[in-house]
């Protein structure tokens, strides 16, 4: 007999047992219907909460002053509450046994069917109190054929909102233990009532059982009593703004719907606790078939789930998906609709247009954009598994047509970026500028700058009706109007894709010479702010930008002749030439710009634009800040935007910020004329001072963080780590994730 066809499948065994080693097994997803436009699910929560309360976080948290105080306060409280007192004692096992239930797997599964139905629920509630303030804000005067037709227009949206089916929600308990079920069934015994018994909250009424395939299916109903249904009836005043019978038949059916309650129904099946929140069995039921039925389309055989298996590789925490193709019709259907009726109600309330106006176009546009982003986002995920902290990888499968129309559709609303969609990969060269001890920096090199223009413009549109009743806050907002069309022609045509933002310590305030307590920041450091763009046209942009400061500057000092005024004084720091605003408060902010290695930069500070200098000539980079460098899984050679963050160093920058900032509230009330309430807000403040320098100590935890997003094909994939120190990966952890997935 050949040993061949034995040695094959050995072989075929060992190529296998990495893959089952590493590959946990799928979670609720593997019963949960393909036809489900939501999915949220969290694992190992428990190990979680046990890791936190045994970490150097945690120990140090619950002794802060502050925290200390909060929990002698609620424990006094606790002690001093009988009815507290009776339960813990009483149920005890009780709250166990449910804080058991949730520390190893639970999920949401919202089905497509109910998306509509939670929009059509928020919409007729929307169009329901829309309809009802419409008729209140109606004057005594007002036509009588009006005030009969908002009447009708009012009953009808209570009947239409009525007759919406409540939208079901499941939650997904994975529990190995059978007593599950009897705990629910004792946690819902708490809530029973008899239905003569009057009380103001949810009772339960009765429960039933059935059966479906072999599983008990326990069904609570939730009512209210007479007397609380009566209340909330009378709150609505139907009975001051209908006539008589309307409102009566009206009540009648209000009364009959809210006697009616809603059901909560729960099995336990296949090692899951089930529990559906609707008015039927139906979710709960498909989650049984499926469970029954191997065969079943569920979400772990979509072939749009497919890459958020591929991400299960390792200590999974979370995993969540999202089916876009029943949110937009939803939407479009159901809310959409009623954004002008809302309008026109605001409309009323503010006759002089201060609160609407600056947003009535904000939120037209933002309507535009709601209505066409499903078609341009199809469907995604994420997964994070704990790795050293929380590792996360993602997607976004995209329509290229409907990203365009996307796309078009946010510039025409003027949103800040117009470009969010575009599925273009580059090697961002500010990565070679960014200096090592940036505490904060993102990088776009996808950035549409007439949009980000067309953004600011926006701002100033908004508040324009507001601002042109104040005479001198209107000239200068003309004045801005102005150069619009200059920056158009002039400067972002020489501006490129490519956009950066830092933070870094830019130097110590010197603030001497200034009044009052302002003069006690003396010496305080100073993060910095700096924005780099790519220029297209150096020399050009640089002429392009001294032109409009040196007009805009003649304008407003001037009575509009434009004249030479020297606003910014220049620097030259190895060959380059930096335009520091006049305005000195020493290293830690003097607002400046300059054209640094094919960047245009602004920054608060010069030490800024000369760390970028140096940096661009051979000096350490971000790629030598060693909390950067803890991250080599995160980061690509190409990629459409990144951001990092240096939280261990942040929040050492934060201590120093809030002890300068208590220096200078503690002086106001530290007075040689202080009385004895001064002293009390002076020991409370120091005690507060305390509690936020320890809080920022503990949260160091925290190392640092990062991410990254990338196309492929018409996907947008996403990775980010939050890099933690203090929280060890468990050691029955299934795979550690890939490197550089």
């Amino acid at each position: 007999m050949s040993r061949r066809p034995a040695a094959v499948l050995c072989a075929k065994i060992l190529v296998a047992l990495p893959v089952f080693a590493g590959q946990p097994q799928p979670g609720a997803e593997k019963f949960t219907p393909a036809e489900t436009s939501l999915f949220l699910s969290f694992r190992g929560t428990g190990r979680l909460y046990d890791d936190v309360a045994k970490s150097q976080f945690w120990t140090k948290f619950r002794t802060l002053p502050g925290i200390l105080m909060l929990r002698m306060q609620l424990n006094q409280f606790l002690e001093q509450a009988e009815e507290y007192q009776l339960f813990v004692e009483e149920h005890g096992d009780l709250i166990a046994s449910l804080q058991k239930l949730l520390r190893e797997e639970a999920s949401v599964v919202v089905p497509n069917e109910s998306t509509e139905d939670f929009a059509k629920f928020i919409g007729c509630l929307y169009e329901t109190v829309l309809a009802q303030e419409q008729l209140k804000q109606l004057k005594p005067e007002a036509d009588a054929g009006a005030r009969a037709a908002l009447q009708k227009q009012t009953a009808d949206a209570w009947k239409k909102l009525l007759e919406v089916r409540i939208p079901s929600i499941a939650l997904v308990v994975k529990t190995g233990a059978p007593e599950a079920l009897p705990t629910l069934k004792s946690l819902f015994s708490l809530m029973k009532r008899p239905e003569d018994e009057e009380t103001d909250f949810p009772f339960v009424s009765k429960f039933t059982s059935s059966r479906h395939k072999g599983v008990t299916i326990e069904t609570v109903a939730i009512s209210l009593s007479d007397d609380a249904r009566a209340d909330a009836v009378d709150n609505l005043d139907l009975e001051d703004i209908l006539p008589a019978d309307a409102a009566r038949a009206l009540i009648k059916d209000l009364l009959d719907r809210y006697r009616q309650g809603f059901e909560i129904n729960y099995a336990q099946s296949g090692g899951y606790c089930l529990i559906s929140l609707c008015s039927d069995k139906k979710l709960l039921t498909e989650l049984i078939d499926r469970q029954k039925a191997p065969e079943a389309e569920t979400l772990v055989k979509k072939a749009e789930f497919a890459p958020l298996l591929e991400m299960m590789d390792g200590d999974v925490f979370s995993v969540a998906f999202i089916d876009t193709k029943a949110w937009g019709p939803a939407y479009n259907e159901h809310l959409s609709p009623l954004l002008v009726p809302l309008l026109d109600v605001l409309d009323r309330q503010d006759p002089d247009g201060d609160m609407l106006e600056p947003l009535r176009d904000q939120i037209t546009m933002l309507d535009r954009v709601l209505a066409v982003y499903p078609k341009a986002i199809k469907f995604g995920g994420f997964v994070t598994v704990r790795d050293k902290g929380l590792l996360s990888r993602g997607f976004l499968k995209l329509d290229p047509a409907g990203a365009k129309e996307l796309n078009k559709a946010m510039r025409d609303a003027r949103f800040g970026h117009a470009s969010v969609l575009e599925l273009r990969n580059k090697k961002p060269k500010l990565l070679k500028l960014m200096p090592a001890d940036v505490l904060l920096c993102s990088i776009d090199v996808n950035i549409d700058p007439a949009a980000h223009w067309a953004n600011l413009s926006r701002v100033i549109d908004q508040w324009r009706p507001a601002a042109a009743r104040i005479a001198p806050i209107k000239k200068r907002i003309d004045i801005l109007d102005k150069y619009d069309k200059f920056v158009q022609a002039n400067v972002l045509p020489k501006m490129g894709r490519e956009m950066g933002v830092f933070i870094a310590r830019a130097g110590e305030l010197n603030t001497d010479q200034l009044p009052g307590q302002v003069a006690m920041l003396q010496g305080v450091p100073s993060p910095g702010l700096c924005i780099a763009v790519e220029a297209l046209d150096a020399p050009g942009l640089r002429k392009a930008m001294k032109d409009l400061v040196v007009q805009i500057n003649g304008d407003l000092l001037a009575n509009e002749v434009p004249f030479e005024v020297e606003l910014f004084t220049p620097e030259q720091y190895k060959g380059v030439e930096i335009q520091k605003l006049l305005i000195d408060l020493g290293k830690g902010f003097q607002p400046c710009y300059a054209v640094v290695h094919g960047f245009f930069v602004v920054a608060t500070a010069p030490e800024l634009v000369r760390k970028m200098i140096d940096t661009g000539a051979g000096g350490k980079s971000i790629a030598m800040n060693p909390r950067y460098r803890e991250l080599p899984d995160i980061y690509r050679e190409e990629l459409m935007r990144m951001q990092f963050v240096d939280t261990e160093v942040g929040f050492e920058e934060l201590k120093t910020l809030v002890r300068f900032g208590f220096k200078v509230a503690e002086a106001q009330v530290q007075t040689p004329e202080a009385g004895q309430e001064q002293l009390g807000m002076a020991m409370m403040m120091a005690s507060i001072k305390t509690t936020l320098l320890q809080g920022l100590d503990c949260l160091k935890v925290i190392k640092c963080s990062g991410g990254c997003t990338w196309a492929e094909g018409d996907t947008i994939q996403a990775r980010g780590r939050i890099r933690v120190i203090d929280l060890p990966k468990p050691a029955d952890a299934t795979a550690t994730p890939a490197a550089g997935r």
